[in-house]
C-alpha cells in the first residue's frame, strides 16, 4: 500500500500542474504544428512522454524578433518528492529563420571582406547541419598596420562551399549548440589560387569565431510562465532531435519538486484562477 499511497497524491500533483500551465485540459498530442514549420508533422510524443502531457508556447526574441516557440513537457512520479519531467522545444520556426538571422559580413578589414550566405538549416538525427557559402574578397593594403593603413585594389574573389555540423549539450538547464564539423571548399580551378593566399583558412578561422560566439550567446532556456516558474525544473539530459524530414527540436529530460509545500502552492493558485473551489 505504501507505493500507492505516495503515487496518488503525485499523479495528482501532475494533474493540477498540467490545468495551471496549459490552462485547460487539452492534451498536447492534439496541438498542430507551429504555422512557421519547415516540415508540418507533428511531435513525436515520445520526446515528451508522460502521464500527463502539455504545451506552453512561448516566444523567443531572436535578432529583433519574437519567434514562436513551443514547450511541450510530460510529468510522471519519480519519488515521493519528485516529478520525472520529459521536455521538448519545437525549434523549427528559428530553423526557419536562420538563414536570415545569419546572413551577413563575416569579416570586413582592409585587406579581407567575407560574406556569409545560409541555404538550408536541417536537423539529421541528434545533429543539426547547415549549408551555404562564403564570398571572399581579397585586397591590396598599402600601410598595413599603420595610421596610413587604406584598402587598395582587389585581388581576388573566391566563393566558398560551406558546411556546418552542430551538436548540443546540457549546461545549466539550457540547451547550448556547438559547431562540431566545418568543411570549406573552394569552387573552381581559382580555388587553388584562394588556397595559397591563405584565404580559405582565413574564412575558417572566421567563420569559427562568429559560430562559437552566436552560439554560446544563444542558448535554448525553456522557461515556465511566471507565476509558477517556482517549480523550478533541473534538467540532466538534452540535446538535439530531428521532427519529421530535418525539422529541428531539442528534448530535455530532469525532474520537479512535488513535496508537500509544492502541492499546497499549487492548490492555492489553482484557488486563485478558479479552477478549484475553496470551502464554503
Amino acid at each position: 500500500m505504501k507505493g500507492l499511497r505516495v503515487d496518488i497524491p503525485l499523479k495528482a500533483l501532475c494533474c493540477l500542474a498540467a490545468l495551471l500551465l496549459s490552462g485547460c485540459g487539452g492534451e498536447a498530442e492534439d496541438a498542430p504544428a507551429p504555422a512557421a514549420a519547415i516540415s508540418k508533422g507533428p511531435v513525436d510524443p515520445s520526446y515528451y512522454s508522460g502521464e500527463v502531457t502539455f504545451k506552453i508556447a512561448e516566444p523567443l526574441p531572436v535578432g529583433g524578433r519574437e519567434l514562436p516557440l513551443t514547450l511541450y513537457l510530460g510529468l510522471s512520479p519519480q519519488t515521493e518528492t519528485r516529478l520525472a519531467v520529459e521536455a521538448f522545444v519545437d525549434l523549427r520556426p528559428l530553423q526557419e529563420a536562420l538563414p536570415e538571422i545569419v546572413a551577413g559580413t563575416v569579416v570586413e578589414s582592409c585587406g579581407l571582406g567575407l560574406d556569409l550566405d545560409l541555404d538550408r538549416v536541417e536537423a539529421v538525427g541528434k545533429q543539426v547541419r547547415g549549408r551555404g557559402r562564403v564570398v571572399a574578397r581579397l585586397y591590396r593594403c598599402p600601410g598595413r598596420g599603420t595610421e596610413e593603413e587604406r584598402r587598395g585594389m582587389r585581388l581576388l574573389s573566391q566563393t566558398i562551399d560551406v558546411v556546418a555540423v552542430a551538436t548540443a549539450g546540457l549546461e545549466q538547464d539550457c540547451i547550448v549548440f556547438r559547431l562540431e564539423e566545418l568543411e570549406l571548399s573552394p569552387r573552381g580551378l581559382i580555388g587553388r589560387v584562394a588556397d595559397l593566399f591563405g584565404v580559405t583558412e582565413r574564412a575558417r578561422a572566421a567563420i569559427l569565431g562568429r559560430a562559437a560566439e552566436a552560439l554560446a550567446n544563444r542558448p535554448i532556456c525553456p522557461e515556465l510562465p511566471e507565476d509558477v516558474a517556482w517549480l523550478d525544473p533541473r534538467y540532466t539530459d538534452g540535446g538535439p532531435r530531428e521532427i519529421v524530414d530535418g525539422g529541428m527540436g531539442a528534448a530535455l529530460s530532469g525532474s520537479v519538486d512535488a513535496s508537500a509545500g509544492t502541492l499546497v502552492r499549487l492548490v492555492d493558485l489553482a484557488r486563485s484562477r478558479g479552477i478549484l473551489g475553496g470551502v464554503r
